[in-house]
């Protein structure tokens, strides 16, 4: 009954109904509820394809649990069941068990071929971490969104199998494989479009980077903008790392930093000067009075106050208001308006994101 009473707010669903294309026995059991990461490990015999090295089984795998969380997504929000931080939360989840899902079956496969990546200075094995930024780190991820993500690995070395190979070129590929895994378009669609431009010098940057060539990337040309960007940075991986390290001495600064505002400011002018040259008005995110300020009101106060006020190294919009209103720095009625807008704007934004299932923030 959810289900159709969402359909005609969402040809998507209506699509997927006709094409039977969801499993309506799971989904019966998963809609009165909230998703949690162990139903996503149930969903499929992941195990079982990680031993054969079934890439094919588990890229579709993959993308089949994508439409029945989406699905579930819509049923239970226009349904009026979900809070956005529940909405927010089982996306982002569902992104995390992907994402290592994917590298799981990488890593493997590029093992098999080249042996185990060891640290030259530690002798350990190595594991790529990968790094979600953006919305993903904060678990606040729209239902039809891209995730940002960077890749790095402990330390520098070669692999010990017969076809040696750097670690850096040995990471590489599994990066590669990571990113076709999820966001290759096939015949059931994809699981994430993967943007990786964040990177140390973007584009034109490497794939994947050691501990110690971010830290030195950081340190020498770090720019502030970036600081905003790794203010969200969260590892998605399980293996040992020491991003934190090399990140919070560069995102939070020990003293009362009035520098980010001006660097903020100058970010803000870009997006403005944008937002008209595109015409993108209508853009709810973009926007004058649209997502993206409310998420740099709550932002700057967090680079300039951070490195003094622990409380405030959050990664959330949402938690990061209420920590600002706790502290006083936000007067409460204004951090109270603020969430009500934001939530109401995100709230929006997944309407239109669920009528096709795709990355839209323009107003019809």
């Amino acid at each position: 009954a959810m289900l159709n009473t969402a359909a005609p707010f969402s040809p998507w669903l209506q699509r997927q109904l006709a094409n039977q294309t969801l499993n309506l026995d799971i989904l019966t059991q998963w809609l009165p509820r909230p998703l949690t990461p162990n139903d996503y490990a149930q969903f499929a015999n992941w195990q079982q394809l990680q031993a054969d090295g079934n890439e094919a089984e588990i890229a579709r795998q993959l993308r089949v649990l994508r439409r029945h969380v989406l699905a579930h997504i819509i049923a239970r929000d226009i349904n009026r069941q979900s809070p956005l931080a529940e909405v927010t939360r089982t996306i982002t989840q569902f992104a995390d068990f992907a994402i290592n899902t994917a590298l799981d079956y990488a890593h493997a496969h590029y093992q098999a071929l080249y042996g185990t990546p060891i640290g030259r200075h530690s002798g350990a094995a190595q594991h790529l971490t990968v790094i979600a930024m953006g919305k993903a780190g904060g678990y606040e991820l729209n239902v039809s969104s891209d995730i940002d993500l960077i890749f790095i690995y402990p330390e520098s070395g070669d692999t010990d199998g017969k076809r040696e190979r750097s670690n850096q070129e040995f990471f590489t590929k599994v990066g590669q494989k990571l990113i076709a895994l999820l966001g290759d378009i096939t015949a059931d669609g994809q699981v994430f479009r993967v943007d990786m431009r964040l990177r140390p010098d973007g584009d034109s940057g490497a794939l994947v980077l050691s501990e110690t060539a971010l830290e030195q990337y950081l340190v020498a040309q770090g720019r502030e903008w970036e600081r905003y960007a790794w203010c969200k940075g969260r590892v998605v991986t399980p293996y040992a790392n020491g991003i934190r390290s090399v990140v919070q001495p560069f995102v939070f600064r020990k003293y009362l930093d009035y520098g980010a505002y001006e660097a903020l400011r100058g970010l803000h002018r870009q997006i403005r000067s944008e937002v008209s040259k595109k015409g993108m008005a209508g853009n709810i995110k973009l926007g004058a009075g649209g997502i993206r300020e409310v998420e740099f009101i709550a932002q700057v106060f967090q680079m300039i106050r951070g490195g003094q006020n622990r409380s405030l190294q959050l990664k959330g919009t949402q938690e990061t208001l209420a920590a600002l209103a706790e502290a006083g720095i936000l007067a409460p009625e204004s951090a109270a308006r603020l969430l009500e807008a934001y939530r109401f704007l995100r709230r929006l934004e997944h309407r239109l994101q669920y009528w096709d299932d795709q990355q839209t923030q323009t107003l019809p």
